[in-house]
């Protein structure tokens, strides 16, 4: 019964992105997160609203909870959220935060891909990746799979 469930089952496949896909994402604002730079520091605050389900209203109203929360980020934090305009891919990023604070283009890129994976974890940004480049890199993934499969050996009969 399982061997059936799991066939009629398709499992699908995740895509691995490597290094270059990551790269060539580029990174967008949730519209849902409100945000304003600070006059006096020159920071970006981010609003971010409260998920509004029972179980949250509940918790909210007992533990009198905000509407919503409010993140201050620093000064590169801001650079790189007021980047995040849709036009700009996290390489683009990597370049402008290296030439603007003087860092090498490895510890921008390292900093910046750990800052910018938190705010995807956090839901306050989303990536947009090529489809085409993603078919392509999966039709190599295939190729390459296809040649490096040991070939079957006929059986022999013994009678």
């Amino acid at each position: 019964m399982f061997g059936l469930l799991s066939k009629l089952r398709r499992k699908r496949r995740k895509y691995k992105l490597t290094r270059e896909d990551s790269l060539a994402a580029v990174p967008l604002r949730n519209p849902l997160v409100s945000w304003e730079k600070d006059e006096e520091t020159g920071h970006v605050v981010l609003r971010v609203p409260r998920r509004d389900d029972l179980k949250m209203r509940a918790l909210a109203y007992v533990l009198m909870l905000p509407k919503e929360r409010r993140i201050e980020l620093d000064e590169i934090g801001s650079f790189v959220w007021l980047s995040c305009d849709g036009k700009n891919t996290v390489m683009d990023l990597v370049r402008a935060v290296a030439e603007r604070y003087k860092l090498s283009q490895r510890e921008a890129t390292l900093s910046l891909s750990e800052f910018l994976r938190g705010l995807g974890k956090r839901n306050l940004i989303a990536f947009a990746l090529d489809e085409e480049r993603i078919r392509r890199n999966l039709r190599e993934e295939q190729q390459t799979k296809k040649k490096n499969r040991p070939k079957r050996r006929a059986k022999s009969r013994v009678t």
